[in-house]
């Protein structure tokens, strides 16, 4: 998308030296990466991935402070709603590995593999749409007409049981 914006506005070159900077970046720090990885005993493989998301970093970051620059663009709201995001995320994934390691899963066969996956997503899945329901980013992303719909529903269900 972000690419797409600065084609919009005719910054071709602007464009072509972000993504050559990102791709660079990936260049320069994939063999490096691969080894760190490697020499503290983690998949060499991990560390071509992170080369690869930095290099994209590098790009998106170097695009959106041109766009500020250019058009005046403000990301105070979406910092705001990204570090909310990045906290329900994280403690979703502590919540996981919390009960990964204190809860004895039996996943030596297929089927009691799935069944623990199946039960740590769902407990994952409700834990970060707890944290986005009370930090409001449920609203700030679906709007309240879906909001509304959901709870109408809720409160038929509830109602249908009384």
């Amino acid at each position: 998308i972000l690419t797409t914006i600065l084609q919009f506005l005719n910054e071709y070159k602007k464009l072509f030296i972000y993504v050559s900077l990102g791709l660079l970046t990936k260049l320069v720090l994939n063999i490096p990466l691969m080894y760190l990885f490697n020499s503290i005993n983690i998949n060499a493989g991990h560390g071509a991935t992170l080369s690869t998301i930095l290099g994209f970093l590098v790009t998106i970051i170097l695009i959106l402070i041109h766009l500020h620059k250019k058009i005046g663009v403000d990301y105070t709201n979406t910092l705001k709603k990204l570090l909310s995001i990045i906290f329900a995320c994280s403690v979703m994934v502590v919540v996981i590995i919390i009960l990964k390691n204190v809860l004895p899963l039996n996943v030596e066969s297929r089927s009691t593999s799935l069944l623990a996956v199946a039960f740590l997503s769902a407990i994952g899945a409700s834990t970060y749409l707890f944290i986005t329901i009370k930090k409001g980013l449920l609203t700030d992303i679906f709007g309240n007409t879906v909001i509304n719909k959901f709870e109408k529903r809720r409160k038929g269900i509830k109602n249908e049981e009384n």
